[in-house]
C-alpha cells in the first residue's frame, strides 16, 4: 500500500494489496503452511442474514458491554470524521452521525449483526481514494453485498495478516501529530484528558478503558461548568451601565448593589452562587441586590433553592432581592418550581423587548422603596435622567 501510493495516488492501494494478498494465498495454498486467513477466525457466510429476533433477556448481562461499546462507537466515528473533516474543511453534523448509528443498530439487532459504528477504516480509505459524496458508502455497502453473494468462499483465503496490514495504514492515517503535539502543549486539563485516556487503552480493558476516558471526560466538564462568573454592575463616567471589574472606576449607590450573573447556574455552581451573593451583602448599608441574570443558564432546583435562602434572608434583615432579565424558559422553570411563589413574583423583573428595560423598572422599583436614600448624588440618578 505504501509503495503503491508513492508510485500513484490515484491507484487504489488498498484494493490492490489485498487481491495482491489473496491470489498468493491461493497459488501457494498459505494455509497449509501454517499463515492463518480468514476462514480460520470466521468463514464469510454465504448469501444474506436470516431475519431474526433480538434476544431480551440479555439486557441486564450485556448492559454494561453495551452502553463501552455506544459510546466506543460514537467516539470512533465522530474521531474520524472530525479528522476527516478537519482535513477537507467540511462541516460535520454529530446529531446526524448519531441518529445513524442509531437506526443502524437498530435495524442490525434483526439480522443478527453486532455493533455497527461509522467504519474507521472504510471512512479512511474513502478519503484516501478521494469519495466525495455518500454515495461512496451505498456502493460500499452494495459491494458487501455482493461478496456475500457470489465471492465469500474465495475472499475466505485472504490472509489474515493482509487485514492486519490493510488496518495499520489505515490507522497511522488516522494519527495527527500536529494535534497531539497540541493537546500536550495546552492545559492540565488537555494533558489529563489525551493521557489518561491513552494509558487506560493500555492498561486496562477497552470496554473499561472507555469509561476512565468518559469520567475524565465528565469531571473536566464539571470543573469547567462550574465556573460561574459574578460581576458588579456600576455607572461609569457617561451615565451608563457597565460591568465594573477590578481595577476599573465604577459608582456605586451604596444602598443598591448590582450584579450580572453570567454561566451555568448548575448544581455544581450553587456554593459560588451563594457565596457571591453572602459577599455582596456584607455591608449593611446595601439595601437592595439587584441579579441580573439575563446570560445565566441551567437554572436547577439547586440554584433556585439558593436564590429562595438569599432572598429569604435579606428579607428577615428588611431588605430586598430582586431578579432581573430572565428569559421566558427561565421564568417558566423559576415559577414550575415554585421559586417565584416563595421570593414573590413582585420582585422578578423579566427580559423585556428594549435593552436593559427591565433593569430600569428594576432599578426605579428599588429607589422608590427605599426607607431612606442617603445617596446624596446617585449615580442611578442620573443614568436614569438619561433613560427617559
Amino acid at each position: 500500500m505504501i509503495l503503491l501510493r508513492r508510485l500513484d495516488k490515484r491507484l487504489p492501494a488498498a484494493l490492490l494489496s489485498m487481491a495482491v494478498g489473496l491470489v498468493l494465498s491461493l497459488l501457494l495454498d498459505l494455509q497449509s503452511q501454517g499463515v492463518r486467513i480468514i476462514a480460520d477466525l470466521a468463514p464469510i457466510p454465504q448469501g444474506l442474514p436470516p431475519l431474526s429476533m433480538p434476544d431480551l433477556s440479555l439486557v441486564r448481562p450485556l448492559l454494561g458491554v453495551a452502553v463501552a461499546c455506544t459510546v466506543l462507537s460514537l467516539v470512533e466515528s465522530t474521531a474520524v470524521a472530525r479528522s476527516i473533516a478537519s482535513r477537507r474543511g467540511d462541516t460535520l453534523e454529530i446529531s446526524t452521525e448519531f441518529t445513524g448509528q442509531g437506526l443502524a443498530n437498530i435495524a442490525a439487532a434483526f439480522f443478527g449483526g453486532y455493533p455497527t459504528s461509522g467504519s474507521l477504516a472504510r471512512s479512511a480509505l474513502s478519503d484516501r481514494m478521494g469519495a466525495a459524496s455518500r454515495m461512496a458508502g451505498v456502493f460500499s455497502g452494495l459491494m458487501m453485498l455482493l461478496v456475500l453473494l457470489t465471492l465469500g468462499p474465495v475472499v475466505d483465503h485472504t490472509p489474515v495478516a493482509c487485514v492486519a496490514g490493510l488496518l495499520m495504514v489505515l490507522a497511522a492515517d488516522l494519527i495527527d501529530t500536529a494535534r497531539i503535539r497540541t493537546a500536550l502543549r495546552g492545559g492540565l486539563g488537555d494533558r489529563l484528558g489525551f493521557l489518561g485516556t491513552t494509558l487506560g487503552c493500555w492498561v486496562v480493558p477497552l470496554d473499561q478503558a472507555i469509561y476512565v476516558g468518559v469520567a475524565i471526560s465528565v469531571v473536566l466538564f464539571l470543573r469547567r461548568a462550574r465556573i460561574l462568573n459574578v460581576r458588579r454592575i456600576g455607572v461609569d463616567s457617561r451615565s451608563r451601565l457597565r460591568e465594573a471589574w477590578d481595577g476599573e472606576d465604577a459608582q456605586e449607590c451604596p444602598q443598591i448593589r448590582m450584579l450580572h450573573v453570567d454561566g451555568a447556574m448548575f448544581f455544581g455552581a450553587a456554593g459560588e452562587l451563594e457565596t457571591a451573593l453572602r459577599e455582596a451583602t456584607l455591608k449593611t448599608d446595601v439595601e437592595v441586590l439587584v441579579l441580573r441574570l439575563k446570560r445565566a443558564q441551567g437554572l436547577d432546583v439547586t440554584s433556585g433553592d439558593v436564590l429562595v435562602r438569599a432572598a429569604a434572608r435579606l428579607s428577615e434583615q428588611g431588605r430586598r432581592l430582586l431578579l432581573v432579565g430572565l428569559q421566558p424558559r427561565a421564568m417558566a422553570s423559576l415559577e414550575q418550581m415554585g421559586v417565584v411563589k416563595a421570593i414573590g413574583s413582585e420582585q422578578f423583573f423579566p427580559a423585556q423587548s428594549a435593552w436593559f428595560e427591565a433593569m430600569d423598572e428594576a432599578l426605579r422599583h428599588s429607589l422608590q422603596h427605599l426607607p431612606e436614600h442617603r445617596c446624596a448624588e446617585c449615580p442611578l440618578e442620573a443614568y436614569l435622567a438619561t433613560r427617559t
